[in-house]
């Protein structure tokens, strides 16, 4: 029982981190009104090739951010859960 919920847990810390990091960046830009566009994907711009690493931080609004929060993390943790000798290779390659 008790290695049942210490997996459950475990599968949810790094979504939880990677969506805690998504909050501070949304928040960030939201009061700062920061317009943190430049770090999203722009095609056949050579200077844009960081937004390859950095898009996924960049959401448009909040309401963008709400709905993108509970689906990538609830499948975020199913990967983590369900699939944990795959779950840092899928993740990867999906990023």
């Amino acid at each position: 029982m008790q290695k049942d919920v210490l997996h459950i847990v475990s599968s949810a810390l790094f979504p939880l981190i990677l969506l805690i990091t998504l909050w501070i960046i949304g928040l960030y830009q939201y009061f700062t009104n920061a317009m943190l566009i430049h770090f999203g994907i722009f095609p056949l711009e050579p200077k844009a090739l960081t937004g390859i690493i950095t898009h996924i931080f960049v959401h448009a609004n909040l309401e963008h951010l709400i709905s993108n929060s509970f689906p990538l993390f609830f499948l975020m943790w199913c990967l983590f859960y369900f699939y944990k000798p795959l779950a840092w290779t899928v993740f990867f390659i999906i990023y």
